[in-house]
């Protein structure tokens, strides 16, 4: 054709019909968050965002709706968690929430058990520097025939440390 395009539409979605999407920000909540995790528990969505430093944990509750702004609640401060924390994953087993927490630069590892809501206050254990961690980055939980590993992402090491941590998290 000839002349001069005045517009195009590029669709790359099986429908013609996009989804509008709008967005929520929220600021100032940490001095610097790395890592964001969301659980559905029973309905309610709850987001947990690590800061990597001074240290610390963030609860995000948005209820049953995501369209809603979240509120906002601390679950540990830097007394319990040191700096340049890193990941952290969630997982239920048999009815009671864990989470797994990379922290970077001490190359620790930490098990939060919530119990049976992502509402409660967890209790925090130190696992220490299992499986040679140099500065744990990223983490994932796969649950395989009833046992649980985990593959982290060491920046430290260039490398990948695996755990059994067999049939229980906590």
């Amino acid at each position: 054709s000839t002349g001069n395009i005045v517009s195009n539409y590029w669709s790359f979605c099986s429908s013609p019909n996009s989804p509008i999407v709008t967005s929520n920000t929220t600021s100032n909540i940490f001095a610097y968050p790395v890592f964001y995790n969301i659980a559905n528990d029973n309905g309610n969505y709850y987001g947990f965002i690590m800061n990597h430093y001074p240290g610390g944990l963030l609860r995000c509750n948005y209820g049953n709706n995501f369209s809603q702004s979240p509120t906002f609640t601390s679950v540990s401060n830097t007394s319990v968690f040191p700096t340049y924390m890193e990941d952290i994953q969630l997982e239920n087993q048999n009815g009671n929430w864990y989470g797994i927490v990379t922290a970077g630069a001490s190359s620790l590892l930490y098990v939060l058990n919530f119990g049976l809501t992502l509402a409660n206050t967890p209790t925090i254990t130190n696992l220490g520097n299992i499986g040679s961690l140099a500065y744990p980055h990223r983490i994932r939980l796969i649950n395989s025939g009833g046992n649980y590993y985990a593959f982290i992402l060491n920046k430290g090491g260039s490398n990948i440390t695996f755990l059994n941590f067999g049939n229980s998290l906590g």
